[in-house]
């Protein structure tokens, strides 16, 4: 474990599955969660017939299948509660304090080996505000409007349902991706220090 803590210290890589693990009930739950339901909804859609959706873009998908508009109302919604948890969780739980450390003696490492602007504090906070920006933009998209029924959908809905679902899986990792480095950002920001006024 020692060792894990070490090389992490250096390794934004590290510090970003140590993010990911620590918001985590255990390694990797939320990503076993994730299919999990995926399969159930995708199971489920095999006896729901009449299916029209929840969401305004599943309801105005009108080629998809009941099964498709299933999928992606299940798997949307449940990316949202995912992230409201690991948000909560950051938010009044916070890192192991091991992890903080961690993140401090990285950017005491990346400030000694680095020429750090003044305004290196407002970039990290400006680099987590545009991840969950971009992140809240695909929820916009695919949740609150009728671009089910746009040329690119229909063209989508009309091949095999095979890309769709991995559209899905895939914009639930990127979002992921994004919402950990998001955190990853809010974490450092706390270890910023100016070195010309200290």
């Amino acid at each position: 474990m020692n060792n894990d803590i070490s090389e992490a210290a250096y390794n934004p890589d590290r510090l970003l599955l140590k993010v990911l693990e620590e918001l985590s009930p255990f390694r990797y739950f939320y990503l076993y969660l994730f299919f999990l339901v995926f399969i159930v909804a995708y199971i489920l859609g095999f006896y729901i017939e009449d299916y029209l959706g929840i969401t305004k873009f599943s309801q105005s998908m009108i080629l998809a299948s009941p099964q498709v508009k299933l999928v992606n109302d299940v798997t949307l919604i449940f990316e949202i509660f995912i992230f409201l948890i690991m948000l909560l969780k950051y938010t009044f739980v916070g890192l192991d304090i091991r992890t903080q450390y961690l993140f401090k003696k990285y950017e005491r490492y990346y400030q000694s080996t680095h020429d750090v602007k003044n305004n290196r504090h407002l970039i990290v906070l400006l680099c987590s505000l545009v991840l969950l920006i971009f992140i809240y933009m695909r929820y916009q998209m695919f949740i609150f409007t009728d671009g089910g029924n746009i040329s690119s959908i229909r063209k989508l809905l009309n091949g095999p349902d095979f890309f769709l679902y991995l559209y899905m899986i895939l914009g639930f990792l990127m979002n992921l991706f994004f919402f950990i480095c998001a955190i990853y950002c809010l974490e450092l920001r706390k270890h910023v220090t100016n070195r010309y006024f200290n």
